[in-house]
């Protein structure tokens, strides 16, 4: 078949079954489903979190750059031969991305060559045809090799909307003839979240929920719905889908999961398969010589007291990188029950790896890249990290990769970074942004009060990254001077502890701290929280004691979604009902039978010299919960243990609490074995830790 007889079949399916995208089969592959997906828009109230810019953002000028929020178009081929189909290139408008889309040599010290439209041999006319498209930033086949009866993603990452409505890719393989794709960009269902069951045989998804729920849930093109549990409620924006397999899922596959609706629409998405222990993790270590084992030993040990189960890289000591080249260090870290990240494929011996860290920051570089315009530099990574992420899993296809990021030139780059990595990482450092405030924008010192902010920033990289988890690193460090003086102080407990609960209530599902690292006294730097002063121990017993209680539901956390449920709130200050009531809250689900609900004591304000708040008396909370979710159990999950609720359920479920003083993590579940499994679970892992935690001044 020509290609412009595949094309013009292709639209005609278009035209016929307009909402289902295009299903057509073509020498050994069959287009599953293509479609073109608008960035989600970012709440307004949160934008003025966004207005908080760097001293080389404002020298650049965002003005001359900044454009509407755009997209990106996905294609999805199943190999339907029996040979490996390889993908080689797309072309959009007319024109191969891999040769418009070139790499430079230029070192911009971000683990990846720049790459742009810019530095390929494209004519001038070529350029301005590609820019009027939609102009590309980045394109993958996610995998290249396709095995026979496996699916593929093309993706192709835009930086405007493509003006005409349509958009038009050819994608060429080895051996076969050209595919010509016409995708109508109109809006549809699309996936929250989707995530793995530890022993890979059950999936949880979240999907767009409309008038009606989906009625069909397809994995690998085939139909698991009579394994599914589907759950709908007209009040919420999202669908719950459990699917018990038949069979364990294989660790690092690429699998397509489908919901299709009563009105043939579909939201379709390839995720890779992992599901590993949610990361509680810690930046930096203790400094040491490359011989002192002892050092790198206690630092371990340290690590594994506050109940960190995860290294990061950056590590920055010697003592710990060379004893982590040791088979004795690899297995005193695993022994702790501690896994490591890696930036490099098997990176100083280290085998079985948590994940892959492709870079940190890269979008922080983009505007350093010279040859490219500075409307058109924003993205100049994203084709290094998209071609080393591929790189990484044809080398290790089990570990998932992710990439850090910190809010420079947002949202545009948020989103056009969010969707490569398998996790995505956000670092909005609440404390910097607080002294940055009093430092440059005093009138703006009352945005940052409280550290609502990290709710506000973990929004968004949800939006950018979904449906795949979300990490997100938190401030652990107090900022000196070259001279020794604290430009700014540590964070205190109060704030760190409201800082996860913010995280979490935004759709975290993972959590690191940068960093433990100390600073020698007199030299500058950031001084991390495994230093010897006070605040700084303070600190880090707060982090701990946190772990326990996110280690105790990270299970339930990893299957999650922030739903918006209707909650009335009223409470008790000084003995005096509050007008305005100060317990802030937000809800997820997980599963279809169990809801996490997050409060905050807001009675709260933070500044330079710390943290001052009154606790909230009593507090008594009617929450709207889905028809479906009928509670057999109510109870709090604190750094002590499991504790009972004061609740019953009427026409709304009602609670309530007495002295609530910074957070609460109540869960609602309908499974009257849920309590009884993460009473065992903290009993095993974090009961004796947090015994002597508490010990610690």
């Amino acid at each position: 078949m020509s290609r412009r007889l595949v094309g013009l079949a292709a639209l005609f399916l278009l035209a016929v079954v307009p909402n289902v995208g295009i299903s057509a089969t073509t020498a050994g592959w069959q287009v599953v489903d293509a479609y073109y997906r608008f960035d989600v828009p970012y709440p307004k109230e949160f934008t003025e979190y966004l207005k908080d810019m760097s001293p080389r953002e404002w020298a650049l000028d965002l003005r001359q750059w900044e454009k509407p929020l755009a997209g990106s178009t996905h294609v999805y081929l199943k190999n339907t031969g029996t040979e490996p189909l390889l993908i080689e290139d797309v072309e959009f408008a007319g024109i191969s991305l891999k040769r418009a889309i070139a790499f430079s040599d230029q070192d911009v010290k971000r683990e990846a060559d720049p790459a742009s439209i810019f530095f390929s041999d494209l004519s001038a006319a070529e350029r301005k045809k590609l820019i009027a498209a939609g102009d590309p930033i980045w394109w993958r086949a996610r995998p290249s090799r396709v095995p026979p009866g496996e699916v593929c993603e093309i993706t192709v990452r835009l930086r405007t909307n493509p003006p005409s409505g349509t958009v038009r890719l050819t994608v060429c393989t080895k051996g076969q003839k050209p595919l010509e794709v016409s995708i109508p960009m109109r809006h549809r269902p699309r996936f929250e979240y989707i995530s793995f069951s530890r022993d890979l045989k059950e999936m949880t998804a979240f999907c767009s929920a409309g008038s009606k729920p989906p009625q069909r849930i397809l994995l690998d093109g085939e139909d698991i719905t009579s394994n599914c549990t589907i759950r709908f409620d007209p009040d919420l924006k999202v669908s719950p889908v459990v699917a018990k397999l038949t069979t364990p899922l294989k660790r690092g596959k690429y699998c397509c999961v489908q919901a299709v609706y009563p009105d043939g629409s579909k939201a379709t998405e390839l995720v890779k398969v992992w599901s590993d222990e949610p990361a509680y993790g810690m930046w930096g270590a203790m400094p040491g010589d490359a011989s002192d084992k002892e050092t790198a030993k206690r630092y371990f040990a340290d690590l594994a007291a506050h109940n960190i189960n995860t290294q990061m890289e950056q590590i920055g000591s010697d003592c710990v990188i060379e004893f982590l080249k040791t088979q004795e260090g690899r297995e005193y870290l695993a022994s702790l029950g501690i896994r490591r990240t890696v930036n490099d494929y098997l990176k100083q011996g280290t085998t079985n790896p948590y994940l892959y860290f492709l870079a940190d920051e890269p979008e922080s570089a983009d505007f350093y890249v010279k040859g490219v315009p500075p409307e058109y530099k924003m993205g100049c990574l994203t084709q290094g990290m998209v071609n080393k992420a591929q790189s990484l899993h044809e080398k290790d296809p089990v570990t998932p990769c992710a990439v850090n990021i910190n809010y420079t030139f947002r949202p545009q780059s948020t989103y056009a970074y969010g969707e490569i990595p398998d996790i995505l990482m956000c670092d909005p450092y609440y404390q910097a942004r607080l002294s940055h405030a009093y430092d440059r924008s005093p009138r703006r010192v009352p945005l940052y009060a409280n550290a609502r902010c990290i709710y506000a920033l973990t929004y968004l990289p949800r939006l950018a990254c979904m449906p795949r988890p979300l990490h997100m690193v938190l401030y652990a460090v107090s900022a000196q001077s070259g001279k020794g003086e604290v430009k700014f102080r540590f964070p205190t407990p109060e704030e760190k502890r409201t800082e996860v609960y913010y995280a979490l209530a935004g759709g975290a599902k993972q959590l690191s701290f940068w960093w433990y690292t100390p600073t020698p006294p007199g030299k500058k730097g950031a001084n991390g929280c495994g230093a010897e002063q006070p605040a700084a121990k303070a600190l880090w017993k707060q982090i701990g004691l946190l772990g326990a209680e996110f280690g105790t539901v990270s299970e339930l956390v990893a299957a999650s979604c922030p739903v918006d449920l209707k909650t009335t709130v009223e409470t008790v200050v000084g003995g005096c009902k509050e007008l305005e009531p100060s317990l802030w809250t937000k809800t997820l689900l997980s599963g279809t039978d169990t809801l996490l609900l997050i409060c905050v004591n807001e009675n709260l304000v933070c500044d330079r010299l710390g943290t001052v708040y009154a606790p909230i008396e009593r507090a008594d909370l009617k929450v709207d919960i889905p028809d479906w979710l009928l509670p057999k159990d109510v109870f709090e999950v604190t750094y002590k243990g499991i504790a009972n609720v004061n609740w019953n359920k009427q026409k709304a479920l009602n609670i309530s609490l007495e002295d609530t003083d910074l957070t609460r993590l109540i869960v609602v579940t309908a499974d009257p074995q849920l309590r009884s499994k993460l009473v065992a679970r903290y009993n095993e892992k974090y009961a004796e830790k947090v015994a002597k935690l508490a010990e610690l001044e």
